[in-house]
Order: C-alpha cells, then sequence, then structure tokens
C-alpha cells in the first residue's frame, strides 16, 4: 500500500483523512502487522484508486483446494462473506465453512462460482 500511497502523492495522515481510516491502521498495514479487513480496503482502493485485489494481494492467494477458491473469488469481487451469502442464496456459515473445506457446496453452487 505504501507504493500506491507515495504514488498519489499522499501521506499517511492525507490518506486517513480522505478515506476514513485512521493512521494507525494504515500505518499497522503498510507495516505487515496483519491483512485489514476488506471494509478497510475497500475505503482505501477507492481513494488511492487502485483495486481491491492489488491492495489485498488477492492474486497471490492460493488455489489447491475448492475452499480456496470459493475465498479467492470472493475477496477478488470485492465480497464480505455475508455480502456474498446474501447474492448465492446461502448463509454465511455455509460460505465459511466451504472456505475452511469443511463442508463442499452442492453441484449447482460449484459451477456457479467456478464459472465466474
Amino acid at each position: 500500500m505504501f507504493h500506491a500511497r507515495s504514488a498519489k502523492g499522499l501521506t499517511i495522515r492525507e490518506l486517513a483523512a480522505a478515506s476514513g481510516v485512521t493512521e494507525a491502521t494504515i500505518s499497522y498495514i503498510e507495516n505487515n502487522h496483519g491483512q485489514p479487513t476488506l471494509r478497510v480496503l475497500k475505503k482505501l482502493s477507492a481513494v488511492l484508486d487502485v483495486s481491491l485485489d492489488y491492495l489485498g494481494c488477492y492474486d497471490l492467494l492460493p488455489e489447491e483446494s475448492l475452499g480456496q477458491k470459493i475465498k479467492k473469488y470472493r475477496l477478488m469481487s470485492g465480497l464480505t462473506i455475508n455480502e456474498f451469502a446474501t447474492l448465492i442464496g446461502v448463509s454465511d456459515k455455509s460460505i465459511r465453512s466451504w472456505e475452511k473445506d469443511k463442508r463442499v457446496p452442492f453441484l449447482h453452487i460449484q459451477r456457479l462460482l467456478l464459472h465466474k
């Protein structure tokens, strides 16, 4: 995120003011102390004019299991678990179970997800 912020010529303080994200959170993210929430990334990507997958490095997520593919698709689409569940008509619990590879979605949902 540092590179995107620098390319826009913004200080942490300016980015915080423009995005509504605290300076501490921005510093935390830039120093690789953890993964920000999707809500925070949406705010920052809008101000920095970069994609969510760029800021979240979602293109680097593994795709070895069906659960990993589902999670990557959801994040690359910029959807929270709740938004994704509502979109495809299932519960949040189902999405969490699928992403953790504890359960497998029905075939019609797999087709829907893997062909998007």
